[in-house]
């Protein structure tokens, strides 16, 4: 665990100033401030209190509280002392529990009329609700802000609402979309409250999952179009009304007789954050009476993708963008599948897109879908209803990433060392030498793709949450058709990376292909793409056309 937060902070420090997300944490807090009450503001305005915008960073450090003396000075020794019992340092904040705990003590500093805490809660507060609509967690702008393999190929688009500050029509718009705004004043049941901000972080990724694809097009400089002004505009105005009417609750309870212990939200030994059991059973209806609301077209990722299909159609399994980090198959799965399908669907095949939501009650038939592009992920935690799929007679492409456990796979696979793979599970910019040592050689039915070795023009390793690992190798057998070999080290020695396995009769029934090989821009030098509807660059897409012919041969 000590290395991931390592990783973590070189992460944020490695990439504030690129994303200028902490400064799109004060625009964020300056608004919301703008636009409380003026009780509430005039309560937070006092001369002892350190800016509310001091803490709207703060989450984003790795250290305990009790050993930062402006933290120890603004909320007591005794505070920090608890926090630090079950936090393991100030990240911890980013968490949802985190913000029902920060909520719970904001409520708890404004009724014991104490500004300074205050200030720190509202600003931790403001800043992880902020986090889950920042503009690098949604599935596309993920890729647009970590993934530019070659620069030259990508328009240099704005990543935060920082852009309000820069544009005079942004601000322009966002005020006159606010000018009705009147903060909710209502009391509300307790509980509710809390199941609801437990919770916010699903709709808020859902609201940029919905928004991203008109943000990723427009070049920071130039004068904006309409519809991105509006974009903008009203993802600020989302913002800011969540906050302030948050913040509005958190007034309400303080100064109501409501208890408010924080050690209601702890475990047993008080040693873990544990929201008490009628919160939970509240927040777990939240989320799946949202998660039926919600359809796969909702995400912009794959807008055009999801009208209805004739069959056959080539089938695709995705899920409803959630929040990034508990994705069930996968972040980057739903790009590489949306560049998929929209390649293929350019180039007038039939596609279909299955929700992993759905696929209980699916009819997964080989005769309509007779090919099924999924991730290892996919297969794994789907093994049942992939394993019935090929059974049936089935066929499928697997964008593989570290695991091959099903359909009769593992036993022909096993993991390389990240120094011997090109996308390692390290995080971050390593093998950097490595990769210079590494080439891919196409053999079999793969051959007229590239006479020669192809190197890697550049390295897939990068700081960024959906690395294109893929570090299984595939092990000779009569059942194995080599596909491509990895050359690599020193001694440039080979394995197969990509692979067709055949079943009983001696048919290719599965392709795994690494997952960096369908990544835009690592290899090719294309430009022009739209970045709002990205499909697969001029390496990869006849990569996968090929594995599509190879599985359509009967």
């Amino acid at each position: 665990m000590r290395t991931i937060y390592t990783f973590f902070l070189l992460f944020l420090f490695g990439t504030a100033k690129l994303l200028a997300w902490g400064e799109g944490h004060i625009v964020h807090i300056d608004l919301v401030l703008d636009y409380l009450p003026t009780e509430i503001s005039t309560f937070l305005k006092s001369e002892t209190v350190l800016p509310v915008q001091k803490w709207g960073k703060f989450p984003d450090g790795m250290k305990k509280h009790i050993v930062q003396k402006d933290v120890v000075n603004t909320i007591g020794k005794a505070e920090a002392e608890f926090i630090d019992s079950f936090a393991r340092s100030q990240y911890f904040w980013h968490h949802d529990n985190a913000k029902c705990m920060a909520f719970l003590l904001l409520a708890k500093a404004f009724r014991e009329n104490n500004p300074k805490s205050a200030s720190f809660y509202l600003g931790v507060l403001m800043h992880s609700i902020a986090d889950m609509s920042a503009l690098n967690h949604g599935p596309l702008l993920q890729y647009l802000t970590f993934y530019q393999y070659n620069p030259k190929a990508f328009p240099n688009v704005n990543l935060d609402i920082n852009v309000y500050k820069e544009s005079p029509e942004i601000r322009k718009r966002t005020k006159e979309i606010l000018s009705d705004f009147i903060p909710d004043r209502s009391q509300k049941n307790f509980s509710d409250v809390i199941a609801r901000l437990y919770t916010q972080s699903a709709f808020d990724s859902a609201y940029l999952s919905k928004i991203e694809n008109k943000i990723a097009i427009e070049e920071k400089g130039k004068k904006y179009s309409d519809a991105y002004v509006e974009t903008f505009s009203r993802l600020i105005d989302y913002q800011v009304r969540l906050c302030v009417n948050i913040i509005c609750s958190a007034w309400n309870f303080g100064k109501s007789d409501i208890p408010l212990n924080p050690k209601d939200f702890l475990s047993a030994d008080l040693k873990k954050m544990e929201l008490p059991s009628d919160i939970k059973i509240k927040s777990k209806r939240i989320l799946i009476d949202f998660s039926k609301q919600r359809k796969l077209s909702d995400d912009s990722v794959f807008e055009g993708l999801c009208d209805e299909t004739k069959t056959p159609a080539i089938a695709f399994i995705v899920e409803k963008s959630g929040i990034m980090d508990r994705s069930a198959i996968g972040l980057k799965t739903k790009f590489l599948a949306s560049i998929s399908a929209r390649y293929l669907k350019n180039s007038g095949k039939n596609i279909k897109l299955i929700d992993i939501a759905d696929l209980k009650n699916f009819d997964l038939s080989p005769t309509k879908y007779p090919i099924l592009v999924i991730s290892d992920l996919t297969g794994m935690r789907f093994k049942k209803y992939i394993e019935k799929y090929v059974d049936d007679g089935g066929k499928i492409i697997i964008m593989g990433g570290k695991t091959a456990d099903f359909s009769g796979l593992q036993q022909y696979c096993k993991t390389r060392p990240n120094n011997e793979t090109p996308a390692s599970t390290a995080w971050g910019v390593v093998n950097v030498e490595e990769i210079k040592k590494m080439s891919l050689i196409f053999k079999n039915d793969f051959a007229h793709l590239a006479k020669n070795e192809i190197a890697f023009k550049r390295n897939p390793n990068v700081v960024g949450w959906y690395k294109p690992v893929s570090n299984i190798e595939i092990l000779p057998s009569p059942k194995v058709v080599p596909l491509i070999d990895l050359r690599y080290g020193d001694a440039q020695q080979t394995y197969i990376v990509s692979a067709g396995f055949k079943n009983h009769r001696d048919k290719i029934f599965a392709i795994w292909l690494p997952q960096y090989l369908l990544m835009p821009t690592l290899f090719s030098d294309d430009v022009g793409q739209d970045w709002s509807k990205p499909v697969l660059d001029s390496f990869s897409a006849p990569i996968f056309e090929t594995c599509i012919n190879i599985l359509s041969e009967k």
